[in-house]
């Protein structure tokens, strides 16, 4: 996604964040959305390396599941956030969703706004973890 010289500059700094924290090996995508919209998406989709992820759907295809899941976060995470907060007394930041090939990492910032990793690698699950927290951490303290 490219991003218009006028651009907000926080979309700008998740996008340079993005390009350093997103690699094949690991962390495959990520994305800022704000307000039901999809602000930054930062991926390697098409990596040669990659290329075993997309045999069944392809690179496209992904890439609008994802922006679709962005937009619908907010919708996605609040009956989840709010029992959470309710059992655990203290809201909810971060989930992961783990899933057979991969997995889904969302940081909910407050205010609508939320950001997205992704991995598609089930081996490399725990690494792109790590990477997304280290994007989230370095995104947040730059504010």
């Amino acid at each position: 996604m490219e991003l218009s010289s006028d651009a907000d500059p926080e979309d700008i700094r998740f996008s340079e964040l993005g390009r350093h924290a997103v690699r094949p090996d690991d962390l495959h995508y990520a994305a800022r959305c704000k307000d039901n919209d999809v602000n930054v998406v930062v991926d390697v989709f098409d990596a040669p390396a990659l290329g075993s992820f997309f045999l069944t759907v392809g690179v496209r295809r992904h890439r609008d599941l994802y922006e679709t899941i962005c937009r619908d976060l907010s919708t996605l995470t609040a009956n989840f956030a709010r029992a959470a907060r309710a059992a655990l007394g203290t809201p909810l930041r971060t989930s992961v969703v783990d899933v057979e090939a991969g997995a889904l990492y969302v940081h909910d910032v407050g205010a609508g706004e939320y950001l997205l990793g992704v991995t598609l690698d089930q081996q490399r699950v725990s690494d792109a973890e790590r990477r997304f927290q280290d994007l989230v951490a370095r995104f947040l303290d730059s504010r």
